[in-house]
């Protein structure tokens, strides 16, 4: 039996992909040097990514928990494969296309890397790039694939062995405080981006989202406002004591554990502009909006000088800059909807019945 959806994780989810768009196109395009002063609140955007894989653990709780152990072996990689691949291969074609059509001189393909993001392993493999991803922002997709290898396991022993997994998400909690001491110790080769960028180091904020869920029946009883305050002031003391006093400089835990507060807030209180109409499309189509935003930058990236020049008249190119900003919003929501529509629904809907064919056979 499945739990009621919580509409305003949709909406969450929503606006930590705009977060993702708007932090990308303001520092690819540099916009940060029209508007500098916003710079302090938009570097912060690219943490909302560490939001999605929270919202990953708690969702697939939230639908796998009650199934059987044999249940989920069988059929969730299966299911999740059709949820994130045909899209990702997709992109892969489409961000293959607009290099050539565009000339974007960029050397991303080899045998390796085509062979790695074929099997969606790419995040296993060291690189100068960011972790080989041969779309843009696709090493994340590299990422939850490996989480979504790992998850039958985790919530197996989040059933039967409560104290294996609250030790494994401790341990976890080592590797975003260590990593940065990892690439010249046992590598002797300066391997960041794929040090930042791999699967251990998100794997608290996934482990979170799972844990969540262990407390998700304790939390849906809470009514009093007074007692999610005093979680949500508790967290946050806690977070900014040991993460920015102690552990200095670690804003990614510190983003995890307040991205944890307000999780619970919602599910506690839903806030009624998350739950609504909008926000939560945005929910169902924010896979849509994170693929397809860096190829959309990429080709619209070219043209840009060329549009600024037509509001060269004027004196002012910000005004220029604002008008493609939008057009370049509404581009990417309509080709996401489509794509939600034609890509995802379909392939989610042939998931859906290979994994029925299984169960009869």
């Amino acid at each position: 039996m499945h739990e009621k959806r919580i509409d305003s994780l949709d909406g969450l989810r929503g606006l930590a992909a705009i977060s993702v768009v708007i932090m990308h196109v303001y520092y690819v395009w540099g916009v940060n040097q029209s508007y500098p002063q916003f710079s302090m609140y938009i570097e912060h955007f690219g943490f909302a990514v560490h939001l999605f894989y929270i919202l990953s653990g708690f969702t697939l709780c939230f639908t796998y928990f009650n199934n059987s152990d044999n249940q989920i072996i069988k059929i969730f990689l299966l299911k999740r494969f059709f949820r994130i691949a045909p899209l990702f291969y997709i992109c892969i074609l489409l961000n293959f296309i607009t290099i050539k059509f565009f000339n974007i001189n960029v050397d991303i393909y080899s045998p390796v890397s085509i062979f790695t993001n074929i099997f969606l392993i790419f995040n296993l493999y060291p690189s100068h790039m960011i972790a080989e991803s041969l779309t843009p922002a696709g090493w994340s997709i590299g990422v939850e694939w490996i989480f979504y290898l790992m998850f039958p396991l985790l919530i197996v022993l989040m059933k039967r062995k409560k104290y294996v997994f609250f030790v494994m998400l401790l341990l976890s909690l080592l590797y975003p405080i260590l990593h940065k001491y990892i690439p010249n110790i046992l590598i002797g080769v300066d391997y960041t981006y794929f040090f930042n960028y791999f699967f251990l180091n998100f794997a608290p904020f996934f482990l979170f989202g799972m844990s969540i869920y262990g407390c998700y029946k304790y939390l849906t009883s809470i009514e009093s406002t007074s007692l999610m305050l005093i979680i949500y002031f508790f967290i946050f003391f806690i977070s900014y004591i040991i993460f920015n006093k102690i552990i200095v400089n670690y804003l990614s835990l510190i983003w995890g554990l307040n991205f944890i507060l307000i999780i619970i807030c919602l599910i506690i209180h839903p806030l009624p502009i998350l739950s609504s109409g909008l926000f939560v499309f945005f929910g169902k189509i924010s896979f849509s909006v994170y693929l397809l935003h860096g190829i959309l930058m990429g080709a619209m990236g070219t043209k840009i000088a060329s549009f600024l020049k037509i509001f060269s008249f004027l004196g002012n190119d910000n005004i220029g800059l604002i008008i493609y900003l939008m057009l370049y919003f509404a581009i990417l929501f309509i080709i996401s909807t489509i794509s939600y529509y034609l890509i995802e629904t379909p392939f989610n809907r042939f998931g859906l019945r290979v994994v029925k064919s299984m169960k009869s056979v």
